[in-house]
This record gives C-alpha cells, sequence and structure tokens, in this order.
C-alpha cells in the first residue's frame, strides 16, 4: 500500500467524520478518525488469511482487480469536471464497482472472516444492508434514476424488494438518496477496495 494514498483516503473520509459516525451509531468521533488507516491496521493482522479466502473464493488475481480500480482512479482523476454526461458516466462505473462489483468477493467475506467489534466487520456489515443494500439491488437490476430539476432533491431515486434494515421485502419499496451520501458510501468502499488490492501479501 502507497503510504500518500492511504493519507489522501483518511483525508477524504475525515471530511465525512460526521456522517460515518451517524451512519455506523458512532458517538466518539475519533472512531472515524483517519479511518482509512485504522481499517488497513486491522486488515494486515489477518491479511494472508483473507488473501486465501479471496482467491479461494474467484480465480481472478489481484493484479487484474487491481487495473480495473486503478482505471477507474485514474479516469475520475484526470477527466472529472465540467462534462455533466462525462462526470455521470465516470459516476456510473465508480458505483458499479464500489457497490455490485465488491460485495460477493470483498465485503461478503470480510464481514465472515474479520475479527468480532472490529472496524473492517462493522463497516462490511454496514456496506451490504439497509439503504446500501437496497441501491446496489436496484443498481445492478436498472430499478434507478437520477433526478436533478430540483436542487433540493437532487440525487438518486431507485426501489428495491429490501427494507430501511437491509432485510428483504416481498414488495417494492421506493428511495432516495443525494448526491453526497452516495458518494460517502461510495468513498468508504473505495477505501477497503484499495485496502485489500494493494496489501503486499508476499
Amino acid at each position: 500500500m502507497n503510504s500518500n494514498i492511504i493519507a489522501l483516503l483518511d483525508e477524504l473520509l475525515n471530511q465525512r467524520t460526521q456522517f460515518y459516525c451517524q451512519v455506523l451509531k458512532v458517538v466518539d468521533s475519533e472512531y472515524c478518525n483517519n479511518l482509512c488507516s485504522k481499517l488497513a491496521d486491522e486488515y494486515l493482522l489477518d491479511k494472508h488469511k483473507y488473501e486465501t479466502k479471496i482467491l479461494e473464493q474467484s480465480n481472478i488475481s489481484f493484479e487484474r482487480r487491481k487495473d480495473i480500480l486503478s482505471s477507474i482512479i485514474n479516469a475520475r482523476t484526470k477527466y472529472y469536471g465540467n462534462n455533466a454526461p462525462l462526470n455521470r458516466s465516470l459516476d456510473l462505473a465508480h458505483y458499479y464497482h464500489s457497490f455490485v462489483y465488491t460485495k460477493d468477493n470483498i465485503f461478503e467475506l470480510l464481514k465472515r472472516q474479520s475479527r468480532p467489534e472490529s472496524k473492517l466487520k462493522k463497516i462490511c456489515k454496514y456496506l451490504i444492508n439497509g439503504k446500501v443494500r437496497a441501491f446496489r439491488n436496484a443498481f445492478a437490476h436498472g430499478n434507478w434514476y437520477i433526478d436533478g430539476s430540483d436542487s433540493d432533491t437532487f440525487g438518486y431515486y431507485y426501489s428495491a424488494k429490501v427494507d430501511s434494515n437491509g432485510s428483504q421485502n416481498k414488495e417494492v419499496k421506493n428511495y432516495f438518496a443525494s448526491i453526497e451520501e452516495v458518494f460517502n458510501w461510495s468513498i468508504l468502499s473505495l477505501a477497503i477496495s484499495y485496502i485489500v488490492y494493494y496489501t503486499d501479501y508476499s
């Protein structure tokens, strides 16, 4: 892992400390301070166990997964700007990776394998439940749209057979998540993806 990238991710997450403390139901803001560094430290304690489990689950190498993630990061860094259609396309690639691509091969696995009471377990559980789970299901199955006609309600409207606790529902439930809210979820996902794919397993 590159310490400069970890520091950058810490900075991005620190800008959203209040949001993360609220959704993770944490009272002490220190819990969410420099969160990427803390998650990396936890991951490194059991990195070889995680490596084995991830590779048992899929024969896609870490190098190939790193290539996908770095392409998304580089594209956002280089091309994100004043072109709204291009920005939206970059967002779609980023969000597909953040919520669909990583769901089984990172978050489900780490939720099961990480240590009890760890931040890693708590955050992975958050990223596969509730509104985030509903968003992922809707995003994967095309049950969503963006509405930017009103600045107060600019965001993602989506529907899924998932209740607010993340449990499967018989009936479709409608949801709304602001652009900022979805981006906050995605930064948390990005931090964990970076840690997993860029850890030195030698």
